[in-house]
């Protein structure tokens, strides 16, 4: 082999590698964030339903995910934290009363639907039941 043969292995090699880490790159930024999806098993308490006033919320680990309890004046919600654009963890704006992703200005209502930004869909909710004055997320 020559000189001039192993530059060219080398150069082309090197090329071939830049073009497959950029497609891959520009697949894996494209496609969706997976979100946080429910999970079997029992509810989990995540605390006092009292530790939780109207409008305000707590955030909670759920499964080994991030979640949201919302005490909302219908009642209390649990919704995924975990934005469904780029996997960031969202936020509960009290002032706003909306939920907020700061990575990409992406921005949830109480019932996790997208109001604005660029998530492709709303957030993954959970089931929440009180249970003798105990907040119980999750379940059938």
């Amino acid at each position: 082999m020559t000189r001039r043969e192993l530059l060219d292995y080398f150069v082309g090699g090197g090329f071939a590698a830049t073009v497959a880490a950029g497609v891959l790159g520009t697949l894996s930024y494209l496609r969706p964030g997976h979100g946080a999806k429910p999970t079997g098993g029992g509810p989990v308490e995540v605390g006092d339903a009292n530790e939780i006033p109207v409008g305000s919320a707590k955030a909670v680990k759920f499964r080994e995910k991030s979640a949201l309890v919302i005490h909302t004046k219908r009642g209390f919600v649990g919704l995924s934290a975990i934005c469904t654009h780029a996997e960031c963890v969202v936020y509960w704006d009290e002032e706003e009363q909306l939920i907020k992703c700061p990575c990409h200005a992406g921005v949830f209502d109480t019932n996790g639907n997208r109001v604005s930004g660029p998530p492709p869909r709303p957030l993954p909710a959970y089931r929440v039941e009180v249970v003798a004055g105990k907040i119980m997320l999750g379940g059938a």
